[in-house]
């Protein structure tokens, strides 16, 4: 009864959400979500901006019984760099719809968040976040291109000019 409600679920997200396209991973493997929605992309590549979180919305399918699992993300420039998601990276803390261990077969509803380190270059890269089982092996990898941004300035273009009345 409770996996029929968990696919229920999923498949309402599926049908009312919005989704942004991604593609199977090139550097890792791992099957491609169910569903996936980066907050503020409907089309990459996804902006995404310093200082700020990348939020990803994400439904897959645990493949066998896992009792813990990491997201793991690595940015290809010329190579693949990893990119430590510090305590976002506790994939089990972050689901939605259940918690760790899980069954085979069961529909999980996940958020990731990754902050976007002022450190970034401001350019296009592919980025692969992947989600790996207690013997760290993958089983659910995408990958999106994401376009850093430097942060916005919320005073940029105000012409003002501040007088001290003392």
């Amino acid at each position: 009864m409770i996996r029929l409600i968990i696919a229920l679920c999923g498949f309402v997200a599926l049908v009312n959400g919005q989704s942004t396209p991604v593609s199977r991973c090139t550097a890792f493997a791992g099957e491609l979500p169910i569903h996936a929605y980066i907050e503020g992309c409907d089309t990459p590549p996804c902006v995404v901006r310093h200082d700020t979180n990348a939020v990803v919305h994400l439904v897959f399918r645990a493949p066998h019984n896992i009792r813990r699992m990491r997201t793991l993300a690595s940015a290809q420039m010329l190579t693949m760099f990893p990119h430590d998601l510090k305590e976002n990276a506790e994939t089990c803390n972050f689901l939605n719809n259940g918690f760790c261990p899980v069954m085979a077969g069961e529909v999980l509803s996940y958020t990731l968040k990754m902050y976007i380190e002022t450190i970034f270059p401001p350019i296009t890269v592919n980025i692969e976040f992947r989600i790996v089982d207690d013997d760290n092996i993958p089983f659910m990898c995408l990958r999106v291109p994401v376009r850093v941004r430097t942060a916005l300035n919320t005073r940029e273009g105000l012409n003002g000019t501040i007088i001290d009345l003392e």
